[in-house]
């Protein structure tokens, strides 16, 4: 997982190549689909250890 340095550089490179609001709706969606991947890994755990 990058540190916060690395994150505040990736969002100054998008804001600067696709302008503000274009680089916030990429941001969300980056986000959107770290959380849908988490929650699949811990489904997948859990299904592991029996507690499904």
């Amino acid at each position: 997982m990058p540190g916060m340095w690395e994150l505040i550089i990736i969002v100054l490179i998008l804001v600067v190549l696709f302008g503000g609001s274009r680089a916030m709706d990429t941001i969300k969606s980056l986000g959107r689909e770290v959380y849908d991947i988490r929650k699949r890994l811990d489904d997948i755990n859990d299904i592991k250890k029996g507690k499904f």
